[in-house]
């Protein structure tokens, strides 16, 4: 294929994918609500705009011709693949994230398996990071301060975990309530109001205190 030829090729996925990361930040973009979502899938969202810059610089490094026929050929199937993970992130977007009007029925659906979800998310992404990282090694874009972001999102990617919520127990009456989230027993109790406190794990149900047997 000609010099020429090879650019086209390489130009086009880089447009696709750039077309595919725009699609996704739309999706995430129109949620009603991303803060109840995974830690990591909202940071996958907000690396798009890294990725998009990465993109555009090659983009128009290759338009300019200043990227040799050796560096498009190996640019070509970086390329390819990181089109490939843009799209699986594009769909777990698509699968996970709810429209602000999404009705009650679709948000339920959508929230089956987000945790998993999320975290092939991350994996895309940090695969996109690396092809990034090739792309600028073999100078198909070359600028400094976007490799130095790379790097960052890289390293923020590897580094962040899950959100580990405590467990919430509510009661609608009045007092205190005491759990226990680890292992061993609970001991703490809390009675504010009249009658008796009973433990849980050993309980009698026999007559009350203070009433003599009859």
């Amino acid at each position: 294929m000609s010099g020429i030829g090879e650019a086209s090729l390489v130009v086009g996925l880089v447009s696709s994918t750039i077309a595919i990361f725009e699609t996704a930040q739309e999706i995430y973009e129109a949620a009603s609500d991303t803060s109840g979502l995974p830690k990591k899938l909202r940071i996958v969202a907000e690396q798009i705009p890294l990725v998009h810059n990465a993109l555009s610089l090659a983009k128009q490094n290759i338009n300019a011709k200043s990227v040799t026929e050796e560096a498009l050929r190996s640019a070509k199937p970086v390329l390819q693949q990181c089109e490939k993970s843009a799209a699986s992130v594009k769909h777990i977007f698509d699968k996970t994230i709810p429209a602000k009007d999404a009705p009650r029925v679709e948000r339920i659906r959508k929230a089956v398996g987000l945790k998993m979800k999320s975290n092939k998310a991350k994996e895309y992404m940090e695969e996109i990071f690396k092809s990034m990282e090739l792309l600028a090694q073999n100078q198909v874009f070359q600028d400094a301060e976007a490799l130095e972001d790379i790097k960052a999102a890289i390293e923020q990617l590897t580094n962040v975990t899950d959100e580990e919520e405590q467990p919430q127990f509510v009661h609608s009456g009045a007092g205190a309530i005491n759990a226990n989230t680890g292992g061993g027993t609970q001991e703490n109790y809390s009675n504010s109001g009249p009658g008796i406190q009973y433990n849980a794990e050993k309980q009698f149900f026999g007559r009350d205190q203070g009433k003599e047997s009859s």
